[in-house]
């Protein structure tokens, strides 16, 4: 039997709406390729050592400045060592559902092996899709 994991970044457990930067849990669900049938399995709470007032709420609080080109400082996606850290905390993940991610984010998460799929859809059609791609 094969199976996928798969992180999806969600404050409401019904779609994919948070950024990448922005995520402070994830819902887990696990695909089995050979006869598409869906489970979820866990959350993964974020935890990042030293975190800063930019990660304490993510309710009411941006990531970044998106109508500049800076990025705050504290911000986990713009921050090598804090994308590392979250890597390894989803790294039993094949794929990662997110709103958004950049492409640096993005290139940290494949070195291990996480790959990151951009959706705004409801999480049941998101990892439905997934489901039936490798259930072809």
């Amino acid at each position: 039997m094969s199976l996928l994991k798969v992180a999806v970044a969600s404050r409401d457990e019904e779609n994919v709406d948070t950024h990448f930067g922005e995520a402070r849990n994830y819902l887990v669900y696990e695909i089995n390729t050979e006869n598409g049938v869906v489970e979820r399995k866990d959350n993964i709470n974020i935890v990042i050592d030293n975190q800063d007032e930019s990660l304490e709420d993510t309710t009411t609080r941006k990531c970044c400045d998106h109508k500049s080109t800076k990025a705050r400082s504290g911000c986990p996606g713009h921050n090598d060592e804090k994308i590392n850290a979250i890597a390894k905390q989803l790294s039993d993940c094949n794929y990662v559902f997110v709103k958004k991610i950049g492409p640096k984010p993005q290139k940290i998460l494949l070195r291990y092996d996480i790959n990151c799929l951009e959706t705004d859809f409801s999480i049941d059609e998101a990892i439905n899709r997934l489901a039936h791609y490798f259930n072809k």
